[in-house]
């Protein structure tokens, strides 16, 4: 039986009408992409039928997951969003999704959406040790491999897939319906505004990964794929991984200085300091009466505050090797021009570490992953991390 597409001229639908609703789509799928969907109504089967890969994603929450997503698709829902704590095993799960999908062949081609780089590396890393036997592109770094069966990429990357490259033939190589799934990791960030013509451009079921999902009007994570509020498809919640033993509590330790609780007023300065103040903050000779708690870290570095995060977590932190050194550590900063005065504090407080202990993790750094790679070996240097939205 043909599938149906229909248009007014500005808008394009297609429609199984055996099968599911009509949807909105970006253009008529190409000849290659209907003789897949034609294939697939002979040799798909019941993705919740096939056993589920216990190497991959042995716990329980996480074939929970699994059979969430498979139960949603049997009724034809096609976006999925699994909410799921830090370190509960996110890549890990959705590697097990993708292996019953695959096998039961209702998925071809995959495409893994992170907004940083470095976790698009990490993604593909694990990925290429759960699913060894599946061809694998970071399109990252390998533009010219478009052949894989999953694809893994940063957003502006793919995106410029889709504008600039095309066969010699002159048809586009990533057409609407290339991807039958599309993974989208930490899917509370970047799937709004510029980058949601991705998701518009793309005929694919959306499975997101998130342990912090938004409820923001403009940045709702639960209405872009479709849900209620606070409804994910599965959620496996920071309290509950730390009842059944799968996550270790954390404990806040809270250091305060007076400028990051209550920001920086001017006529509470000293001589000295005004002066500093007017040459950092000044703007067409006006000098602002006060600046926020919220600004401090992104328009000064106090050498003050820095010296005592530092020093607190030297001697506070968690220490290992009898308490003689301390564990490895991640700080976070505001800006990659925060993250750099950290580390030359930190050079500057402890000589005798040689510039080895405490190294950035920002991304416009090209040996940031390296840094990554280094940290993750227990003995090996850098033991503090100072990271810009890459860990």
């Amino acid at each position: 039986r043909p599938f149906i597409f229909y248009t007014n001229g500005f808008e394009t639908y297609f429609w199984d009408d055996k099968s599911m609703p009509d949807r909105l789509v970006s253009s008529v799928f190409s000849k290659e992409d209907l003789e897949k969907l034609v294939n697939r109504r002979s040799f798909a089967k019941d993705s919740g039928m096939y056993e589920i890969n216990r190497e991959i994603s042995g716990r329980k929450y996480q074939m929970e997951a699994i059979r969430s997503v498979c139960d949603g698709l049997r009724k034809k829902v096609r976006r999925h969003l699994l909410v799921m704590a830090t370190g509960t095993g996110k890549t890990r799960t959705a590697a097990g999704l993708v292996d019953v999908l695959s096998r039961s062949g209702n998925v071809t081609n995959i495409l893994f959406l992170a907004d940083r780089r470095a976790l698009v590396k990490q993604a593909r890393d694990a990925f290429k040790d759960y699913l060894p036997k599946m061809s694998l592109c970071n399109l990252c770094e390998n533009k010219q491999d478009y052949n894989a069966r999953i694809v893994f990429s940063t957003y502006p990357t793919i995106l410029g897939a889709i504008d600039d490259t095309k066969s010699r033939d002159g048809s586009i190589l990533y057409t609407p319906a290339h991807f039958d799934l599309i993974i989208i990791d930490e899917a509370h960030r970047s799937i709004f505004k510029k980058y949601k013509v991705i998701f518009d451009y793309f005929d694919a079921v959306l499975v997101g990964l998130t342990a912090t999902p938004k409820t923001d009007v403009d940045t709702n994570t639960y209405d872009f794929f479709q849900l209620e509020d606070d409804v994910p498809t599965f959620a496996y919640e920071y309290e509950t991984a730390v009842e059944e033993g799968y996550l270790v509590p954390y404990y806040n330790y809270e250091v305060k200085t007076k400028f990051v609780c209550e920001g920086i007023k001017y006529d509470e300065l000293s001589d000295e300091e005004k002066q500093r103040y007017e040459e950092d903050f000044a703007e067409d000779d006006v000098v602002p009466e006060y600046i926020s708690e919220s600004l401090i870290n992104k328009r000064v570095f106090n050498k003050g505050t820095v010296d005592r995060v530092i020093t607190d977590l030297m001697s506070r932190g968690i220490k290992i090797n009898g308490g003689d050194k301390l564990g490895k550590s991640i700080i976070f900063a505001a800006t990659k021009e925060h993250a750099r005065y950290i580390v030359e504090r930190f050079d500057a407080l402890y000589p005798q570490y040689a510039g080895h202990f405490a190294a950035c993790v920002v991304c416009s750094d090209d040996y940031a992953q390296t840094v990554i790679d280094d940290f993750k070996i227990a003995d090996k240097a850098p033991f503090i991390a100072v990271s810009v939205d890459m860990m």
